[in-house]
Formats: C-alpha cells, sequence, structure tokens
C-alpha cells in the first residue's frame, strides 16, 4: 500500500485543497515516464512534490491520492 500518512515537513493529506502556488518545489508529471503511476482519472491530474506524487483535481485543488 503506497498511501502513506503525513509526516513531518510533509503537511499534504487527502482531502486537503492543494495549493500550487504555496509548494514551489513541485510541479505537474507526465504519468507515462513513471511506471508507478495510473493514467489519472479525467478532471485529475499527478503532481510530484519532493519525493510524493499527488493525484489532485485540477478544477477544485483537492487533494485525493499520496504514492511515495
Amino acid at each position: 500500500d503506497h498511501r502513506v500518512p503525513p509526516r513531518a515537513g510533509n503537511p499534504f493529506r487527502k482531502g486537503q485543497r492543494f495549493d500550487m502556488r504555496r509548494a514551489p518545489n513541485c510541479a505537474v508529471v507526465d504519468y507515462h515516464h513513471y511506471r508507478r503511476l495510473s493514467a489519472p482519472p479525467r478532471g485529475y491530474h499527478w503532481i510530484q512534490n519532493g519525493g510524493d506524487y499527488l493525484l489532485v483535481a485540477i478544477a477544485t485543488g483537492v487533494l485525493v491520492l499520496r504514492l511515495w
């Protein structure tokens, strides 16, 4: 199971709103380049923040899943 609880220094949790402007070290990733990432559902995208991959709703910014 790749889902992990939040740890010190990484405050992202499922259900939280993710604001890319407040996380300067993050980037939207192309899941094709990462074997562990599946295609995101319509309306979602993967974001890399450090060693974490976050599945985020595009319209609302709500975090759905966090992989490490």
